[in-house]
């Protein structure tokens, strides 16, 4: 999970590098969710897109599960926890 992580920018190109040709790799992380153990905050599913285009790769598949009664765009603008998953390939 990538709020885990000091540097999940380096760990994505880390795992790209690793990654056996026709290879996948699944993430998950959340957004705005400052806990003691998440070392690294996203704000939006943007950001996230942009860190895994930047690493090498494109999303084959994703979810996006928003705090109950709330759409992802409506958590977003008022910063409320959203977790979001992606299956990455190789761009």
């Amino acid at each position: 999970v990538l709020e885990h992580v000091e540097h999940p920018d380096a760990f994505l190109r880390k795992a790209r590098e690793l990654l056996r040709p026709g290879g996948r790799v699944y993430v998950s992380t959340c957004l705005n969710a400052p806990e003691p153990d998440h070392i690294y905050l996203f704000s939006t599913r943007a950001e996230v897109a942009q860190m895994i285009r930047a690493s090498g790769f494109s999303v084959e598949d994703e979810a996006c599960l928003p705090y109950e009664g709330r759409t992802a765009e409506l958590c977003e603008a008022e910063r409320l926890p959203v977790n979001v998953a992606y299956i990455l390939k190789p761009s």
